[in-house]
């Protein structure tokens, strides 16, 4: 389906006569167009882009209190931890998936600074939203164990959040009610052959 412009979706949202769900398409489409400004532009452009969207909805979020209408509530969100005791098959699947992905990216990326290869481990926190892409609006991925080497802590962080979005969560697998959020804790060891390595939860 081809995505409408959000100053199209702003101008159908404030008209006399919108409805709820034009309202609530511009509320999406905005959080998500800030989603994908912060992951794909550097950090000043996206400060000033995601600046200018939260303009536009606090325009909105004013001429529905004129109006004495009620802004959309956000929806409610199931979030499920996966780790290695997490044994449903369609968990398991998903995670080999989203392991292979990193492990690629790392190693096709493998942290360096001036010049040199970085080495360690650490443990890393992975909220992954139903479409795929990384759930921002609690900060996103995370170290959760740090390797003790701040640059590595950040290449990590630089790897995941390059090698997004990754697979939706299944149809199969998603809640009745509400929207579905997986966290998934990694370890991350960067080897001296050159390999990422990603394993479940904590293990070393």
């Amino acid at each position: 389906m081809r995505r409408l412009p959000l100053a199209l979706l702003l101008a159908l949202a404030m008209t006399a006569n919108a409805s709820a769900d034009a309202v609530s398409l511009y509320c999406a489409h905005a959080a998500d167009e800030s989603v994908r400004v912060a992951q794909k532009l550097d950090a000043e452009e996206a400060k000033k882009r995601i600046a200018e969207l939260e303009e536009r909805m606090e325009r909105l979020r004013g001429e529905l209190a004129r109006r004495g209408v009620q802004p959309p509530q956000p929806a409610t969100v199931k979030k499920s931890d996966v780790t290695p005791s997490t044994t449903a098959l369609g968990y398991a699947m998903y995670y080999q998936r989203f392991r292979q992905k990193l492990q690629d990216f790392g190693t096709a990326n493998f942290p360096k600074k001036d010049g040199n290869s970085l080495h360690g481990s650490l443990v890393v926190k992975v909220p992954v939203w139903q479409d795929g892409t990384i759930y921002t609006e609690d900060g996103g991925a995370c170290i959760e164990r740090g390797s003790g080497n701040a640059d590595l802590d950040a290449a990590a962080l630089d790897i995941v959040n390059r090698s997004a979005p990754f697979e939706p969560i299944p149809q199969a697998m998603r809640s009745k009610v509400g929207d579905d959020l997986w966290v998934l804790v990694s370890t991350f060891s960067f080897v001296r052959e050159g390999v990422a390595n990603v394993k479940p939860g904590g293990e070393r």
